[in-house]
């Protein structure tokens, strides 16, 4: 009985689009074996897919329907039915096969020990970031086949986790000050109340993963409605596409909840609301055409029942390399981060260091699901976001103030 392991040069199996890749199969025997062949197949696909229910009108029962309407004097109307469609679409980004051991006339025998087949190959660079959704993936495997003549072959497969850079600093107007607000009146019994005023601003609007995000909040309840809970929320938005149709898929990355607003007060968040962005894949999921990634900041003031909630949000764009004024080179020493060569990676990309927290894995960040019958690898490696500057956590600074009512 063998046992085919697949290595990758690194302590992790995450790599950026463009880089070289190398690694070895570990092939141990427990008896001699013959071999025919050892093949290794590396491929990157992206692979959509759901179900609905589609209502239809069934071209049979039309006509019976019809000749029964009209018999009755009833105007003629077709009966829908429903019909579950699946919608599924798929991309090939590359497709390589290497042998480790070419097939010949004769099948050797090899002894009962350990074998180390070494492979490298280079990645393309227009290749999209891996990802994990409920309704589709991009995922990148490496397959293992061994050939025995007079056995069953035995088959390993493992995955990585690939990165295409997306810089930041590309994007100037990403870190400039973005803002938005609402004002809403609310009802009360035959007039309306005095406004509340719902206002959110970041100093900029480009993030990368693991990134605190400080928020300046400010909520100005001059109505007599007392507002509950105000939540904000990072929110991550995926879009499918097959087939035509397009399907979304909302989570909610992370919540906070900063308390209630009495009536006729204001309070405001400064300092020391912070949501630490989770690894998660860049914006866009450049190079891909079956599914596309925003993210979004989202404010939700909730007053008392039955009035509706006051919204406000804020587009992000999450990349993989910061803005430069918050990047510390300083921070990475020799002994503390493992820095994988990135012989092919473009000059002003920074290579991915390795935190000396351990990051939430890729699959618990997003809370990725996939019904069985089309994911059948489940991933293992977590994005690995580039190193940058943590902030320490100032105390939290809250303005409470109380609007006196006008003279009479």
């Amino acid at each position: 009985m063998e046992r085919v392991q697949i290595h990758f040069e690194g302590s992790e199996n995450t790599f950026y689009s463009g880089q070289y890749v190398s690694g070895h199969v570990s092939v141990h025997l427990a008896v001699p074996t013959r071999l025919r062949a050892i093949t290794l197949r590396i491929s990157g696909t992206a692979e959509v897919k759901w179900e609905e229910w589609i209502h239809k009108r069934n071209p049979q029962k039309q006509l019976r329907r019809a000749s029964q309407r009209s018999a009755n004097g009833l105007p003629q109307q077709a009966p829908p039915s429903n019909e579950m469609k699946v919608f599924k679409s798929n991309e090939l980004y590359f497709e390589y096969k290497i042998a480790l051991l070419a097939a010949s006339n004769h099948d050797p025998l090899f002894e009962a020990r350990e074998y180390k087949f070494p492979f490298h190959f280079n990645l393309p660079h227009n290749i999209p970031s891996s990802f994990e959704g409920q309704f589709g993936h991009v995922r990148y495997v490496v397959c293992c086949k061994v050939d025995k003549p007079c056995a069953r072959d035995h088959e390993s497969k493992t995955m990585f986790t690939v990165i295409c850079p997306l810089d930041l600093n590309r994007f100037p107007h990403l870190a400039t000050m973005a803002d938005a607000s609402d004002v809403r009146k609310f009802w009360c019994l035959f007039h309306r109340s005095k406004p509340t005023t719902v206002i959110m601003r970041l100093s900029e609007s480009g993030i990368v993963p693991e990134q605190l995000i400080n928020p300046n909040i400010d909520v100005d309840n001059t109505s007599d409605i007392r507002i509950n809970q105000v939540r904000l929320m990072l929110i991550m938005s995926c879009s499918y596409t097959a087939m035509g149709v397009k399907k979304v898929e909302k989570r909610v990355l992370v919540e906070s909840h900063l308390g209630a607003v009495e009536p006729k007060r204001a309070r405001s968040w400064f300092r020391g609301i912070f949501i630490q962005v989770p690894p998660v894949p860049p914006s866009g999921l450049n190079n891909c055409t079956l599914i596309d990634i925003t993210y979004k900041l989202k404010l939700v003031a909730e007053p008392e029942r039955p009035h509706l909630n006051i919204t406000v949000s804020l587009p992000l764009t999450v990349g993989t390399i910061p803005f430069r004024n918050n990047f510390d080179p300083s921070a990475a020493t020799a002994g503390e981060f493992n820095q994988p060569p990135l012989p092919s990676a473009p000059p002003s990309m920074e290579p991915p260091r390795r935190l000396l927290t351990e990051p939430p894995s890729y699959e618990e960040s997003i809370n990725s699901q996939g019904s069985p019958d089309y994911l059948e690898i489940q991933p293992s490696q977590g994005f690995l976001p580039p190193l940058y500057q943590s902030l320490p956590l100032p105390p939290e600074i809250i303005q409470d103030t109380v609007k006196e009512p006008p003279p009479a």
